[in-house]
């Protein structure tokens, strides 16, 4: 499973404003992951993944909220 379709699966398929990705959003995925029995290295990887296009969008400034410090 894909970062991405693992991400929709949590999601329920719904859309999802940058705005909204914040800790709390992050730490329920992380929790669903745990849930479905997702291996640790699964886990992770997917983490980073979503960490990485974070840190980006904000790098290429595809928000207003420029106050938001890189996702580490």
């Amino acid at each position: 499973m894909t970062t991405l379709n693992s991400f929709l699966r949590f999601r329920g398929e719904c859309d999802l404003l940058f705005r909204e990705v914040d800790s709390n959003l992050m730490v329920e995925y992380e929790t669903f992951l745990k849930g479905i029995n997702v291996c640790p290295n699964i886990s992770s990887f997917n983490m980073r993944n979503l960490r990485a296009i974070y840190n980006r969008a904000v790098e290429k400034e595809l928000t207003v909220l420029f106050y938001i410090k890189k996702f580490a």
